[in-house]
């Protein structure tokens, strides 16, 4: 879980960033596409697919709307 919250904390940073009109710099919508997370049974956490579904969303929107 510390992990996936690591990730979101920088996609939000980047998306920040890029709102105030500064430089792509933190993560690239590559790195997002491509980022894996270890699955832990039997551990409090997130639900696998709403993870991927949210890294698929924010790669998108990184791509699309920023171009980074």
């Amino acid at each position: 879980m510390d992990d996936v919250d690591k990730v979101c904390d920088l996609i939000h940073d980047e998306f920040k960033g890029l709102e105030h009109g500064a430089d792509p710099h933190v993560i690239s919508s590559e790195k997002v596409a491509g980022m894996q997370f270890k699955q832990v049974s039997f551990a409090e956490g997130y639900k696998r697919d709403d993870v991927d579904k949210f890294m698929r969303e924010a790669a998108s929107a990184l791509r699309e709307e920023y171009k980074v």
